[in-house]
């Protein structure tokens, strides 16, 4: 996350599938969609990130 509170654009989730949903608060951004992995995570459509790692 930016300092301004938006995400980068060349940031990447590394989703094997759609995402369609993003929510971002100071400390987590929230992913949401058709997924089942994020990077090397298995995730069942739903995903709490840290924004520190999200950098």
């Amino acid at each position: 996350m930016r300092a301004d509170k938006t995400i980068d654009p060349t940031w990447e989730l590394a989703a094997n599938d759609t995402v369609l949903a993003l929510v971002a608060t100071e400390r987590t951004i929230y992913v949401g969609g058709n997924f089942t992995r994020l990077g090397s995570q298995a995730r069942r459509h739903l995903a709490a990130l840290d924004t520190a790692r999200a950098r």
